[in-house]
């Protein structure tokens, strides 16, 4: 395969340490995909890989499947975001400050400063921690199957359902004469 740069160079400044890892047709098909935002297939033309649209697609498919390719990418598109974000910054300034603007997207603008900034939305949240002794749990199971309906038994089974008593008799019965029988 042929190298021939067909993508701008970035210069060293700019290239992370997972660009500078790579292959120099690798990094200059990361940089193709990052500051172009090309197919896998271009971005192998553009770094100078040779072949029809079928081999181009292999290449361009290895690439964007090798993890190290994978690292400079997320690299350089941080890296791009960053740089990006300046432009943002001026871009919500003037939203905020055109009195042109409709006062919800001004509104939207100052929201998204202000939580950015520290000042984020106050949440509050309540929880009652209520500590129950067995006996009132199965109580408080009890009276609510009973006011929704249900048959406590079949959800508590034994525990906390009053039992018939039932009362017998017994005699004790002596063991067996020559049993090994331990009293």
């Amino acid at each position: 395969m042929s190298y021939a740069r067909s993508t701008p160079t970035l210069p060293d400044g700019d290239r992370g340490p997972a660009l500078c890892a790579l292959s120099p047709q690798m990094a200059e098909w990361v940089i193709a995909k990052v500051e172009r935002g090309v197919t896998n297939r271009e971005a192998a033309r553009l770094a100078g890989y040779a072949g029809d649209n079928h081999v181009l697609d292999g290449v361009g498919y290895r690439c964007a499947h090798d993890p190290r390719v994978q690292v400079a990418l997320f690299e350089q598109a941080t890296l791009a975001m960053r740089a990006s974000s300046v432009v943002a910054i001026r871009v919500v300034e003037e939203i905020l400050t055109d009195p042109a603007t409709e006062p919800k997207d001004r509104l939207r603008a100052a929201d998204m400063i202000l939580s950015r900034t520290g000042f984020n939305t106050v949440s509050e949240q309540r929880i009652i921690v209520e500590h129950l002794s067995e006996r009132e749990q199965i109580q408080k199971i009890r009276t609510l199957a009973l006011w929704l309906g249900l048959d406590p038994v079949a959800l508590l089974g034994n525990a906390g359902v009053a039992r018939e008593v039932i009362d017998a008799e017994f005699e004790e019965v002596p063991p067996p004469l020559g049993s090994d029988h331990v009293q």
